[in-house]
């Protein structure tokens, strides 16, 4: 269940907060968001309007698609005043995530798959935890299954070893007309 993880790349020199003011640009650590796609045209405005309407100062958002032929890239085209791409063949989502991870220069690192989407304020929620939990490599969301309609469906929690490992819960992550999605971060 990393999907849509946000992780600390190198220890952060920023100091937590000691009062739960808000973040302001002078002091938010950069934030890098990778998003990868292939023939998501359906999905993947919501996908990046998600991480666009985030309430944070600095985020860096990169696409790597891998060579899409149904409209991607004209969505692409549309907003790349606001994100960067690429476009080209890669070896799947994997592959995708982790040149997209490469080339961020945040010192916090995330990726939201081209069918999913944030909730509003998941990253600043991400960073502030970082901030105040700073042993923390990793966190992730828990979400909402929706359909291919935008309906929910379900709710998808976060595991703990109390919960058991997802991994071992293959029900949970598959499903006739299931997609993740509205991802927010857990503190």
């Amino acid at each position: 269940m990393l999907l849509n993880a946000l992780l600390r790349s190198v220890p952060s020199v920023v100091t937590a907060p000691t009062h739960t003011a808000a973040i302001s640009a002078a002091i938010s650590p950069y934030s890098s968001i990778v998003t990868p796609c292939f023939n998501m045209a359906k999905y993947l405005p919501e996908a990046i309007e998600s991480v666009l309407r985030q309430n944070y100062p600095r985020i860096e958002y990169i696409v790597i698609d891998g060579g899409s032929k149904d409209g991607t890239l004209d969505i692409l085209e549309r907003y790349k005043d606001r994100l960067r791409y690429v476009s080209g063949p890669d070896r799947g989502p994997s592959d995708a995530t982790y040149k997209g991870l490469r080339q961020a220069h945040g010192e916090v690192l995330g990726w939201l798959n081209a069918d999913d989407s944030y909730l509003p304020g998941a990253i600043r929620k991400a960073v502030e935890y970082f901030q105040t939990h700073p042993a923390t490599d990793v966190i992730y969301g828990e979400g909402w299954w929706i359909d291919e309609t935008g309906a929910t469906i379900g709710r998808c929690e976060a595991t703990t070893e109390r919960q058991g490992d997802i991994r071992q819960q293959p029900e949970r992550l598959r499903g006739p007309g299931r997609r993740s999605g509205h991802h927010d971060t857990l503190a």
